[in-house]
């Protein structure tokens, strides 16, 4: 990520100025330096579309491959985006486990931002259920003890996520597990909609209650048993 947005965003030697700091990180990655992205589309993920592709980091010389996380309709609420981007900064300054962000880009099309993240090389959860339930005990006690304060770390900012479960969680390495959280971002301000994948929705909200942390608490539940028995939920 741009270290000149990083001083931006927090102050360090300059104004403090969200919006400076959001241009910064634009420039940090700029579409042209990307390659090989036709036809690798990942999957779709709440309000976003994630892309495969080859970043040039013309810094190092080096090409790395990267997650392009295309939000939808972002070009419309820039502000917000702004606002959320800063969110998953801070909390992602905080906690390493977070995929890392290393900047900003925008469609030429659609004028749709676009994140680009650290890849996943081995996937989710979800796709690797069967196997990660194969594991001792102790080991998916650490798994879950990482999802958990992952999830303490969005807690503390009063912040809820609102669609967890086992495909939001991705593994860089087969023995690390990282929380891919930015989803709940793009959901704090739709409080009359049920977002999230129906099994892990908690049934006060399928009443047509609002979303509260503890139904963060019980997606993880659901994710729990999921890791336990290797068998998806319902």
């Amino acid at each position: 990520m741009s270290n000149l947005g990083v001083c931006y965003r927090d102050g360090i030697g300059v104004m403090k100025d969200e919006r400076k700091a959001f241009e910064c990180y634009k420039k940090a990655a700029n579409m042209n330096d990307f390659g090989g992205i036709i036809n690798l589309e990942i999957g779709k993920v709440g309000f976003a579309t994630v892309f495969c592709a080859y970043w040039l980091n013309k810094n190092d010389n080096i090409s790395e491959k990267v997650a392009l996380k295309v939000i939808h309709k972002s070009n419309k609420e820039v502000e917000n985006f702004i606002q959320e981007l800063k969110y998953y900064c801070e909390i992602g300054y905080e906690n390493p486990s977070f995929l890392e962000c290393h900047g900003v880009s925008r469609d030429d099309i659609t004028k749709d931002y676009i994140l680009v993240l650290n890849y996943a090389d081995e996937g989710s959860l979800r796709q690797n259920i069967e196997t990660v339930s194969q594991i001792i005990w102790k080991d998916k006690l650490n798994i879950l003890y990482c999802i958990a304060s992952d999830l303490e770390a969005i807690h503390s900012q009063e912040l809820i996520h609102r669609d967890l479960h086992s495909c939001n969680i991705l593994q860089l390495i087969y023995t690390a597990l990282t929380l891919l959280i930015w989803d709940f971002l793009h959901h704090q301000h739709q409080e009359d909609e049920i977002n999230g994948v129906m099994p892990y929705v908690t049934p006060e909200v399928l009443q047509g209650n609002p979303y509260t942390q503890e139904a963060d608490i019980y997606s993880f539940d659901i994710i729990m048993t999921e890791l336990a028995t290797g068998k998806r939920a319902f």
